[in-house]
C-alpha cells in the first residue's frame, strides 16, 4: 500500500520557497496536475509525497518541471 492507504507507489520530493499556506496549496495542486500523479501532500519544511497511480509512471522530471512553473520553487527528488 502507498502512503496514502491506496495502492500505487510514492514519490518523494524537496521543494525549496516553501514559505507559507499558500505556497503549499501552489505547490500541491501543480503536482496534482500531472499526469498520473494521484494525490499530493506538501509542508512548510518543503517536502512532498505524491502518490502515483497504478498502471502509470509519470516522468519524476515532470514532477519536477511541474514545481518549477508553479512559482519560485526548486524541487529535486529526495
Amino acid at each position: 500500500m502507498g502512503i496514502f492507504g491506496k495502492k500505487g507507489k510514492t514519490v518523494e520530493l524537496e521543494i525549496t520557497g516553501v514559505t507559507c499556506g499558500h505556497c503549499v496549496n501552489t505547490v500541491t495542486m501543480a503536482l496534482e496536475a500531472v499526469d498520473g500523479a494521484k494525490k499530493a501532500k506538501v509542508n512548510l519544511k518543503g517536502n512532498a509525497l505524491i502518490t502515483i497511480q497504478e498502471g502509470t509512471d509519470p516522468p519524476l522530471q515532470e514532477l519536477v518541471k511541474a514545481v518549477a512553473e508553479a512559482g519560485n520553487f526548486t524541487a529535486q527528488v529526495k
